[in-house]
């Protein structure tokens, strides 16, 4: 449910093969007192594109090196094509890396020579010619036409394909991806989203993608691990965790939900009692009084001057807008709901262009009954 055109298409689903391409078994790590991974375990599935997604601090970067051989883990266990990888160093862990920067790249070297660095002085192999492999890589990612430039004198964009061409161009297992593209401007970020997919699909290798943006997990990813306090929230295929997030956190996390508090209270029909003191029906029997949380999309929410008069299907409520903000040709609106707690998040609704509110004035949202979703409490 993102709010950004930067979205695209989510990239069709391929036959893979059996077993995982990477296993996470009840990894543990610390840096002395400091716990930042707790009993993270998942499991990947081969040519997958998987998006560790979290903000900052989560331990999103310490799970990548871990798996990289970086690091190692304090307790737990990371397999990669069901090999245990204990006591393997990172240069035979079959691997490719991408950092969010470009330092990795040897500035006296130039970008066919940077590709090449693998096998020239890596010690890596293929069944065939080197030269071809790199050659068909840089014309993957579009810099053919640089090859004999120094990478000093490239762009960051240009870099960053660089740093792609090299990491794939010996066809690792894994690709390992470290927010790459957190330094580059939202046009740039379009062209690499496109390219990661095209590599994608000329490569036989999974990908690991560290981000933080939630927008770069709908472009690119087929799952998305949500990481938060160095707990793995929740794991599955991207429209499963977007469309169905499992907690308040997660909802959070992967943005486009609002999200409300309050209490379902049996009945006939049953009633939804928010925090705000406003109600309305539930669309499901309810058998005792308990707390909830409950979401619902923010593009499925919409802003009218008057509710929609006996609709059974929609959830009207009043509110009161707070704040206008331009979108896609129509409006995004905060509203705050009446009798709002402290703290409460304010609610963000659509409303076309044809309409506008002024900020304090009253007006009403309303959405699908059927698009509700109720939080693990």
């Amino acid at each position: 449910f993102t709010l950004d055109p930067f979205v695209l298409a989510l990239p069709a689903s391929r036959s893979v093969m059996n077993g995982y391409a990477l296993e996470v078994e009840n990894v543990r790590h610390a840096f002395g007192d400091e716990v930042v991974l707790r009993d993270v375990s998942f499991s990947v599935p081969h040519r997958s594109i998987v998006c560790i997604l979290g903000p900052s601090g989560c331990g999103k970067t310490t799970l990548l090196k871990l798996i990289a051989g970086i690091h190692h883990p304090k307790s737990g266990r990371i397999k990669i094509n069901g090999q245990d990888q204990s006591g393997f160093p990172t240069h035979r862990r079959n691997l490719g890396f991408v950092f969010q920067n470009q330092d990795s790249l040897f500035p006296h070297l130039n970008v066919f020579d940077n590709v090449a660095f693998p096998f020239e002085r890596g010690g890596r192999q293929l069944s065939t010619p080197w030269e071809d492999a790199v050659a068909a890589a840089l014309t993957t990612t579009e810099m053919e036409s640089f090859a004999k430039r120094s990478v000093a004198n490239l762009s960051g964009g240009q870099k960053q394909r660089v740093a792609l061409a090299r990491a794939l161009v010996y066809e690792p297992s894994l690709l390992l991806l470290d927010e790459p593209l957190s330094s580059l401007d939202r046009p740039r970020k379009n062209q690499l989203v496109e390219l990661l997919l095209k590599l994608h699909g000329k490569y036989p290798t999974t990908f690991l993608y560290v981000t933080h943006d939630d927008r770069e997990v709908l472009s690119i990813a087929t799952h998305v691990a949500v990481l938060y306090e160095g707990e793995l929230r929740q794991f599955g295929p991207t429209n499963e965790v977007v469309s169905k997030p499992a907690t308040r956190k997660v909802a959070e996390i992967v943005g486009g939900w609002n999200i409300l508090s309050g209490k379902l209270v049996p009945g006939s029909p049953a009633q939804m009692q928010l925090d705000s003191n406003s109600s309305f029906d539930w669309p499901l029997a309810v058998s005792s009084e308990r707390q909830v949380e409950i979401a619902f999309p923010i593009v499925a929410t919409r802003l009218s001057q008057t509710p929609i008069p006996g609709s059974k299907d929609e959830v009207n409520m009043e509110i009161e807008v707070a704040r206008q903000l331009p979108h896609q040709g129509g409006w995004l609106y905060e509203c705050s709901m009446k009798g709002k707690r402290e703290g409460e998040h304010l609610i963000t609704c659509l409303a076309d262009a044809s309409l506008n509110f002024n900020i304090g004035s009253n007006a009403y949202i309303s959405f699908a009954k059927e698009k509700l979703h109720e939080l693990k409490y």
